[in-house]
């Protein structure tokens, strides 16, 4: 039996949607086709989608809401960048961004709206957490973002407002929905999720079905110096993090991706070099090197570019994957750490 209350179709998984469909009566190779209108036509008013008969339709539209996210705005860089900016009923917003970079367009994406853990380098924590996003609210914003892109979204990272593992059931099921064939069918492959150190949710997933990366937020090698830069550190400390970070068995073709925002003075210096090469060897990884994007009243300034490039040889030298993230977006407050 369907409820009175109508169920929104976005916050619905595969298996979850299949068992309200077919109790109602639809057949499986039906439910395949209303998946095809919604997720591949992008096609949300059950009256349009032509190859169903009109007991699906109305199922549908009797019983389902289709609002995603409530996009209010979109603002756009002088860079290309473009941030989407969502407004819900409740009064609460968040933002993900598009980032283009020569033949590559990224997705950056938001789990919750704020976030509770108060990193000292992130403008995001500091209105504090106001509540875990909804499925079809992390699935609306790849929808949006669909409909406005200029090219194909190769890649996806969840590293915009909030911490993923925080919201790891919701983030779960919209990965199954970003991921699966029948729905929106994005590679894992090209999936990023990004934590402040949640150790036991990095446990969690790493036995997902769905194989994505994972990438840790670092941010300096030395306990005392990450513990006042992330609070998370004084509850999984950062042995315990590194020493999980080696007992996760990845995909032959995975490494863990460390970031590691610069600041200068703090984490920039010749000594955390090398306690970042001492720290992370033996560990399957890659190293990506973030410039501090300032935002206002921010106490930390970033290090001269001089700088990030020593401190990324250093780490090349010993015999580390690095990468140096480019800022963008920073003239609408949309860089690594600016949203909120």
């Amino acid at each position: 039996m369907m409820t009175e209350k109508k169920q929104n179709f976005f916050d619905c998984g595969l298996q979850e949607l299949q068992r309200i469909l077919m109790d109602a009566g639809i057949e499986k190779y039906r439910v395949l086709q209303v998946l095809n209108w919604f997720y591949l036509k992008d096609i949300t008013d059950p009256s349009k989608m032509t190859n169903l008969p009109q007991k699906v339709k109305d199922i549908l539209a009797h019983n389902f809401s289709f609002d995603a996210a409530n996009l209010k705005k979109i603002l756009e860089s002088s860079d290309g960048t473009k941030k989407l900016v969502f407004s819900e009923p409740d009064g609460i917003s968040f933002e993900s961004i598009l980032i283009p970079d020569e033949k590559k367009l990224t997705l950056c994406m938001s789990t919750q709206a704020g976030c509770a853990l108060k990193c000292a380098f992130c403008y995001t924590g500091l209105g504090g957490l106001k509540r875990n996003l909804k499925i079809r609210e992390i699935v609306g914003q790849y929808l949006h973002a669909r409909r406005i892109a200029v090219m194909p979204i190769t890649n996806i990272v969840f590293m915009g407002m909030g911490e993923p593992f925080d919201n790891s059931s919701n983030l779960k099921t919209a990965l199954e929905i970003l991921t699966n064939p029948d729905m929106l069918c994005f590679s894992a492959r090209k999936i990023t999720i990004s934590t402040a150190g949640f150790i036991d949710e990095m446990h969690n997933f790493h036995e997902w079905e769905i194989k994505a990366n994972l990438a840790v937020s670092l941010n300096s090698a030395d306990d005392d110096v990450r513990s006042k830069l992330m609070p998370i550190n004084k509850k999984y400390t950062l042995e315990q993090l590194l020493q999980t970070c080696r007992s996760l068995k990845l995909p032959t073709r995975q490494r863990i991706t460390f970031e590691y925002v610069m600041l200068s003075g703090i984490n920039d210096r010749d000594e955390d070099v090398r306690l970042l090469a001492k720290k992370l060897k033996g560990i399957k990884c890659k190293i990506n090197l973030i410039v501090f994007n300032q935002f206002p009243d921010s106490k930390f300034k970033p290090p001269t570019q001089e700088r990030v490039m020593e401190f990324g040889l250093s780490l090349r030298d010993a015999g580390f994957v690095v990468t140096i993230r480019k800022s963008k977006g920073e003239d609408i407050m949309a860089a690594c750490g600016q949203l909120g």
